[in-house]
Parts: C-alpha cells; structure tokens; sequence
C-alpha cells in the first residue's frame, strides 16, 4: 500500500482494491467502489480506519481484508498500513470467526466471521466489520452494535 500525506489530504495506492469502508468521518470513497488509487480528507483532529478487501465478495474471507488507521498528532495528520496496538478496545482476531469479543452481562460473542464455538449460553450476533471496528474503537456503543447485528 503507498500513501502520500499533504496538507491533510491524503492518496493512496490500495491492495486489495476495494474500498469496505471508514469508521472514520471526512471525505471518503464511496464503499464498495473498486479502485487502485483513491483520496480521501478525513475531519481535522479525528481518526479512523479504513477496511479493503478482494474485488469479489465470494473470494473474500477474515484473512483477506486489509486495514490502514490515520490520526492526528499535534495537529499533523499521520497515516499507517495495518492496525496500530493499542487503537482498539480488547478483542480477538482469528481466521475464523474474523473479529470478536465477549461481553459477558448478557454473555454475548459478536463476530465478524463465522463463529463455530456454540456454547448455548452465549448469544451470538454477527456484525459487519466496518461495525465492528467502530465499537472497538469506541465510536458507537453495545446497544448500537445490537441495533447493527446482521439477521441471517
């Protein structure tokens, strides 16, 4: 992944090429948009991250998408690949069930992906991703994830 950064505008070059989604907010590619090369204005003084992922829904998996995270730093806008340690509420990643986290009151597992530990105790909901990052990092609340969680 390239990325250029000036003057709070930022391009980059994206692999995989398309755009999930942003738990950010600003001046974004439209979700779903296949593309190489994009740029986006994130708000002054917020962060985010950005979600890609392969051009064919049914190719997709956990391991397939690809993160990038911007924030500010004394007012200079900083960009990185990946997911930076400590920018999310604690969680589990695996292959299989994607993102996930226990809360415990009432036991409750979100997921991402496809959780297969059924223990009857637990309620299972599966959200999107884009969801999902935005709990963990704190930009929306359990009852809002609730209120997301995908009917299958």
């Amino acid at each position: 992944m390239g990325i250029r950064v000036r003057d709070g505008h930022v391009w980059m070059t994206a692999e995989p090429p398309v755009f999930i989604g942003t738990t950010g907010s600003g001046s974004f590619p439209e979700p779903g948009t296949p593309m190489r090369e994009f740029h986006f204005i994130p708000t002054k003084d917020t962060s985010g991250t950005l979600v890609f992922d392969r051009a064919r829904e049914k190719t997709r998996t956990q391991s397939t998408a690809s993160f990038c995270q911007y924030w500010h730093d004394d007012g200079k806008l900083v960009v990185m690949t990946g997911l930076r340690d400590g920018s999310l509420k604690p969680h589990t990643r695996n292959v299989e069930a994607g993102f996930h986290f226990l809360v415990e009151s009432p036991y409750t597992v979100y997921f991402t992906g496809q959780y297969t530990h059924n223990v009857r105790a637990y309620k299972l909901c599966k959200v999107g991703i884009v969801d999902m990052l935005k709990c963990l990092e704190g930009k929306i609340s359990l009852d809002q994830l609730n209120e997301r969680v995908i009917k299958e």
